[in-house]
């Protein structure tokens, strides 16, 4: 094979499109290689010779096997900043993007003091630092998975950003400590028919973060029940859900807060995506 980047670039491209790997992902393996850090100037850059032939050949094998380019480089990008993640956390989504980008507007129209949030099931941390770079906040971030909260203590550390992280399933810590908090955000597992993950979704990336153990929507509302005890009157909540969750989490909300203002939010595709409500 031609070492030179463009060529092989070439050359792989049918493959990858046949395994069903997103072009993008042959792309960021060149890039990781060849220590092309804005992605952008790629195709300005095809004459290069690859600068590590024998790493190369050993990402790609495992990119070819279906894992995850994201996972292979330990690199994700969300909301301009680089993450490390590895299979201990999920790999940021666009539709999360959203749902950060929603959130950062609307805390500072609703906002001229300095808040406190809590993000529920940070993973990787890629909401709560996001959230800390933009805001006037005092930021808290949970999760379950310890292996999950030393990953995003480590991205807090890389991306200088300062976060309270805890152990928590779901909101029991801060109950206990009786904490209060003036937001809720949390993108939870909200996966209800299996089938319908893609392949290299379900072999490679945490279950836990994925689909809850409990029935998807009973999760939801003891989130929001335990809510109550957390957040302050004036609070507001921002949930990630999945495509198809609206008319039932309606119903959910309408119980748990009967005098609460909320609306749903659709995501670029026209997908009902973020459930807010304050």
């Amino acid at each position: 094979m031609n070492n030179n980047i463009g060529k092989i670039y070439k050359d792989l491209l049918g493959l990858i499109k046949e395994k069903g790997i997103p072009e993008i992902e042959l792309r960021m393996l060149l890039c990781e290689i060849n220590n092309i850090e804005d992605m952008s100037s790629f195709f300005l850059r095809q004459d290069e010779e690859i600068k590590d032939q024998e790493l190369f050949n050993k990402y790609l094998a495992r990119l070819l096997s279906g894992e995850p380019i994201q996972y292979i480089i330990n690199k994700a990008y969300f909301y301009k900043n680089i993450f490390y993640v590895d299979n201990n956390v999920l790999i940021p989504r666009m539709e999360t993007e959203e749902l950060v980008d929603f959130a950062i507007k609307t805390i500072k129209e609703r906002y001229s003091k300095k808040v406190s949030i809590i993000d529920v099931g940070t993973g990787s941390g890629c909401i709560a630092i996001s959230l800390e770079k933009n805001l006037n906040a005092h930021i808290f971030a949970s999760d379950i998975s310890e292996k999950s909260l030393g990953i995003a203590r480590k991205n807090a550390l890389n991306l200088k950003s300062n976060i309270d992280f805890f152990m928590s399933d779901l909101l029991e810590y801060p109950i206990k400590q009786k904490m209060m908090f003036d937001i809720l955000i949390s993108n939870p597992p909200y996966i209800i028919n299996k089938n319908e993950i893609d392949k290299r979704t379900i072999e490679y990336e945490p279950h836990i973060a994925l689909y809850p153990d409990i029935d998807v929507y009973e999760f939801y509302k003891k989130l929001l029940i335990q809510s109550k005890l957390v957040l302050k009157e004036d609070a507001l909540i921002f949930l990630e859900i999945g495509y198809d969750m609206k008319d039932k989490l309606e119903e959910i909300v309408k119980e748990v807060y009967p005098n609460k203002n909320y609306q749903f939010i659709k995501d670029i595709n026209n997908n009902y995506r973020i459930i807010f409500i304050g």
